[in-house]
């Protein structure tokens, strides 16, 4: 909204006072035509030049916002420019007509994504409106909103709030309900709501904006389709995918439409798109609209430019669901290169940054290097511009889950636990992102065998997992199955029993995808048949088990390795121990093939098989296995002299939890 538009809401102050006729003294001569005609030229010449230097920068001004409007920002800017400048020379550097074009130019440079310029426009233009005399709240709210959507795109959300707060609060006083700035203000207070998980409130006000521009401007207008992608945003974050599809399509084709198929309001639309098919599984659909995304961003800014690194990112994300690991941990180090560029290194986004090249790390088996990249995150977000209090929270929960992984437990359960009171403190109970945060510290829970604590935790991040995800996705059976395992480890048969059967019926028909989890729930349903005495239903169950693990894991994997426990666990149960004691000693042949006979690695592995024993009612072979852990031990202690044996307590993920079964 220009200063035009508000009908002149400071008055030309420059204008020449008005001078009042003069009566003459003298007898009036005889008209002169040719001297008349000289004056009114004169008079015609001079008011024509005052209106060539007041009016100059207004024709600038006017025909930035029209470019403006029309998406044609590079010509807007060079109009803004030259309003600004003509504006200061003729008015001087703190009239609010100079606000106005500062203003015009932010929202330019925004658009751009040019966000260090537009910060400094944006905050003169405040300025001079805020001491403008009389100041309009109207401008002032203006210009809040637009620093507010400055802040929330360069992820600086906490210096976004105060912004958005004011817009809104200003402009439902000061507009009027059709008014497009009203709309504008909603929006960003929602898209605030959205990014701290506070969906409702979110959700109320980009309805509110979707229907004040509607009326506004009509249904096919740009502004219109902003508030269906951000909507649409919002929808995905719900996991609603119908609606945000819906809303999602409306908008790429309206800004197709206004703006054409290369503007970036369209590379936007399409990521978000392909955010939404990617979250469904769709990785295909999705990996071309990031593409498609990509290709406009490079286009119209660079490949190097900031914008480039969303596609980037969304695209690393499909390589990784792929499989592709390598190509996907070079897309995130070229992104994280970018933003330590543009943004500096010890930004919030190199914080994230950090956070996904230390995943594509870790799903390579890269764990030294994963750790590194987790550690760096979590200093960066303590530490820098105050802390970073969810970006602290979202690298204690990945270096946790890093160690839980890898068996350091102790190391795993306090990271974890300071990560989910951080998320329920900020996020509340019922987030998915705290529900995420219990299930690892429900899992590191299980594992130091303090099974109520892990209970607790599973039963309060199932049902999240069923709203956010659905009752029948992948994430919410693993929850099933490792609180399953929780129920079996409490002597909670019958609800261990159910929940292994749930998520062996989402799990199971893509049992490729992951066998081991699909393993762990037939170990237990094979322990759950031996305790009512259904040796048949335990041996199938059993033998379920090893089909698996030989049909999808290969020879030397421990999981494969050790596949045959439960196995010798009925052959305990129904009384054939020799049977049982000789899958037993198969297994320990197997693990010292693989880890080799005196590793440390191998005394936790008699440590494990020693407890089978002692289940089985195997005194004698549990004895055995023990004292052969001992002397493991015994002899790493003496060549390492006075050194704590320290490979033992770091054993990979598939060794250490492949010989410790529900």
């Amino acid at each position: 909204m220009s200063l035009q538009q508000q009908g002149g809401a400071w008055p030309d102050r420059h204008a020449p006072p008005v001078q009042p006729l003069q009566t003459a003294s003298r007898r009036p001569r005889k008209p002169r035509p040719w001297l008349v005609v000289l004056i009114v030229a004169a008079v015609v010449a001079a008011a024509s030049v005052h209106r060539e230097r007041t009016d100059n920068w207004e024709r600038h001004h006017e025909k930035a916002e029209r470019l403006y409007e029309a998406g044609r920002y590079q010509k807007a800017g060079d109009e803004a420019e030259k309003a600004l400048a003509k504006a200061e020379r003729r008015l001087g550097p703190k009239d609010p007509h100079v606000g106005s074009c500062l203003c015009t130019l932010g929202r330019i440079r925004l658009a751009q994504a040019r966000y260090g310029e537009a910060e400094h426009c944006l905050k003169r233009s405040l300025r001079i409106y805020e001491s403008a005399l009389p100041a309009d709240p109207r401008f002032i709210a203006i210009v809040a909103g637009d620093l507010a959507e400055l802040y929330f795109r360069s992820e600086r959300f906490d210096e976004a709030k105060p912004f958005a707060e004011r817009a809104l609060e200003i402009a439902r006083g000061h507009f009027e309900p059709m008014d497009p700035e009203l709309a504008k203000a909603c929006r960003g207070m929602g898209n605030l709501h959205r990014v701290h998980g506070q969906y409702d409130e979110a959700e109320q006000l980009l309805r509110e904006a979707l229907a004040v521009d509607t009326r506004a401007k009509g249904e096919h207008d740009i502004a219109v389709g902003i508030d269906l992608n951000d909507l649409g945003v919002l929808l995905t974050a719900q996991g609603r995918y119908d609606e945000s599809e819906t809303a999602l399509e409306q908008a790429l084709e309206i800004s197709r439409n206004t703006r054409g198929a290369r503007d970036p309001e369209v590379a936007t639309n399409l990521s978000n798109l392909a955010d939404m098919y990617a979250a469904q599984g769709r990785l295909d659909e999705a990996e071309s609209a990031y593409e498609q995304a990509l290709s406009i961003i490079e286009e119209a800014y660079g490949p190097e430019h900031l914008s480039a690194t969303y596609q980037l990112a969304g695209l690393a994300r499909v390589r990784g669901a792929q499989g592709q690991f390598a190509e996907a941990e070079e897309l995130r180090a070229r992104i994280l290169a970018i933003d330590q560029t543009v943004l500096g290194s010890h930004h919030p986004r190199v914080v994230a940054d950090l956070l996904d090249l230390g995943w594509f790390c870790e799903s390579q088996g890269k764990a030294e290097e994963a750790e590194k990249h987790y550690r760096r995150a979590l200093e960066i977000a303590e530490h820098e511009r105050g802390e970073n209090i969810l970006g602290a929270a979202t690298a204690r929960l990945a270096l946790g889950a890093l160690y839980a992984k890898l068996a350091r437990l102790d190391e795993a359960e306090p990271l974890l636990a300071q990560s989910l009171a951080t998320r329920i403190e900020a996020l509340g109970g019922d987030n998915i992102e705290t529900a995420g945060a219990r299930y690892w510290l429900g899992y590191v829970y299980k594992e130091t065998e303090q099974y109520e604590k892990a209970r607790e935790q599973f039963e309060q991040a199932l049902p999240v997992f069923e709203r956010f995800y659905g009752p029948d996705n992948r994430d919410t059976a693993y929850v099933c199955g490792y609180l399953g395992g929780t129920y079996l480890n409490l002597d909670r048969i019958e609800e261990a029993e159910a929940s292994y059967a749930r998520a062996l019926e989402v799990l199971e028909p893509a049992v490729g995808d992951d066998p081991i989890i699909i393993m762990r729930c037939y170990n237990g349903l094979s322990d759950i048949a031996c305790k009512r005495g259904d040796i048949e239903t335990a041996y199938a169950r059993a033998r379920r088990r090893i089909e698996i693990a030989e049909q999808y894991l290969p020879e030397d994997h421990a999981w494969r390795v050790s596949a045959s426990i439960p196995l010798a666990n009925v052959y305990a149960t129904d009384g054939k121990l020799a049977e049982a004691e000789a899958v037993y000693d198969k297994i320990i042949e197997e693990y010292e093939a693989l880890l080799g006979p005196d590793l440390p690695k191998m005394a936790l592995v008699f440590d494990s098989m020693k407890e089978a024993c002692e289940d089985a009612g195997l005194a004698h072979k549990a004895e055995e296995y023990a004292e052969r852990a001992a002397a493991i031990r015994a002899k790493a202690d003496e060549a390492s002299g006075d050194e704590t044996p320290g490979d033992e307590t770091e054993p990979g993920p598939e060794d250490s939890e492949a010989a410790s079964e529900d």
